[in-house]
């Protein structure tokens, strides 16, 4: 069965491209300043190096550990999880709803129209949308940039025999409900393509 702490990563996945954007806009406003290497001598001056290194990028490394979640949930929920028998009466695209992708740009058009607002002040606003995308659209999910173009997973909205809707991922392109035999639960409503 799916847990809560799935749904919360993919969520957060999803909108983690914001964290990219500010990442890269922090790099054009201070590229002045930048600095790329850490002095070797005393162990006080490395862990300077290091800290200041930390501070500079820390927005690029929560987007790398959002993007080696979202692979290792994949990877778990594949292995660990129960496979299912599906009988899928109809297939169409998922890849239209794009309500993560729109939300994650709020924390980069707020530091458009104010550029002098913190970082930290973003990163809470990145939490709380987070947040509300997990409690308001519990049951609806949503296009994930990260799992449609790094780990190259179509979206489908399939619906069962029984009448039942889901969001499917799938690696492969599905055209006949007839190709799709097997499911891992991922949440909810959210399964992803094993036949």
């Amino acid at each position: 069965m799916p847990s809560t702490f799935i749904k919360w990563m993919l969520t957060y996945t999803s909108i983690s491209p914001a964290l990219l954007i500010l990442y890269i806009d922090r790099i054009i406003r201070n590229y002045n300043h930048l600095s790329f290497h850490v002095k070797a001598g005393s162990p006080h001056e490395i862990l300077t190096g290091l800290l200041n290194f930390l501070l500079l990028h820390y927005l690029l490394l929560l987007f790398v550990l959002f993007v080696l979640a979202a692979g290792g949930i994949l990877r778990l929920v594949k292995t660990t999880f129960s496979r299912h028998r599906i009988y899928v009466k109809s297939i169409k695209s998922g890849d239209y709803n794009f309500i993560s992708v729109w939300s994650s740009f709020i924390p980069t058009l707020i530091k458009y129209v104010k550029p002098e607002a913190p970082d930290w002040a973003l990163l809470l606003v990145f939490v709380g949308i987070g947040v509300l995308l997990a409690i308001v659209f519990s049951t609806a999910y949503h296009f994930n940039v990260i799992l449609r173009y790094i780990y190259q997973y179509k979206y489908y909205e399939i619906s069962t025999k029984g009448e039942v809707t889901y969001f499917m991922l799938s690696k492969k392109k599905l055209i006949n409900p007839k190709d799709i035999t097997e499911y891992v639960q991922l949440a909810d409503h959210m399964i992803v393509n094993i036949s």
